[in-house]
């Protein structure tokens, strides 16, 4: 099982997230460019209502109070997993203001988020082949799918293919609720170091 130190497992929590998924799977299969501003919609609205599901049962909120209280060990920010094992993942994290997130992936990965509380800032760049490996560090050079601020009630998405690779700094102390609708091995996460993307690799959002 892909299991982090902080994780215990909670029975009511775990149902009223089955019972979610099952309702929403349908969008998220729909979500293919984070790009897209109603589609980063749809999926932070996914999440809202999970957030709503949640909210009623006593181990989510000591999981919200837990995390505001600080930065998890070793880690500049705070992190509570709700599940984690090979088929979900979800969690929430926790960034005071001025704090980043540094630029990551998460292979093969697709999540949704939404601001639970606060503002930040985010970038979303796609993978390219050189970005791949696992290295703790390594030179990047990507296309940016989308760049913006996120404040509460909203969020974005990303596919494995899509905006998997993103940073992003909180404006205020920021509350995010985390959800892998395509879990992702933790081992093969990367962390890069930025090269600022020529102006014609910066896609522009399709119309509707």
């Amino acid at each position: 099982m892909i299991l982090t130190e902080n994780y215990f497992p909670d029975r009511d929590l775990e149902y009223a997230y089955t019972s979610w998924m099952n309702r929403e799977r349908n969008v998220f299969h729909a979500l293919d460019n984070p790009g897209n501003s109603l589609q980063r919609s749809r999926a932070s609205a996914a999440v809202g209502r999970l957030h709503e599901a949640l909210a009623p049962l006593s181990r989510y909120r000591e999981l919200m109070d837990a995390v505001t209280s600080g930065p998890s060990a070793g880690l500049p920010w705070g992190w509570r997993p709700l599940l984690d094992d090979e088929c979900t993942q979800a969690g929430l994290l926790y960034l005071e203001a001025g704090k980043t997130v540094p630029l990551h992936d998460h292979p093969e990965g697709a999540a949704a988020l939404r601001v639970i509380s606060g503002r930040i800032d985010i970038i979303q760049g796609d993978p390219v082949p050189e970005t791949s490996g696992g290295d703790a560090v390594s030179p990047c050079k990507f296309p940016i799918r989308w760049s913006g601020a996120l404040s509460r009630g909203t969020g974005t998405f990303f596919t494995a293919s899509k905006g998997n690779i993103h940073t992003f700094m909180a404006r205020t102390d920021t509350l995010l609720l985390d959800v892998f609708f395509t879990p992702y091995e933790y081992a093969r996460r990367s962390w890069f170091v930025a090269e600022k993307p020529s102006p014609a690799e910066r896609p522009v959002e399709p119309r509707r």
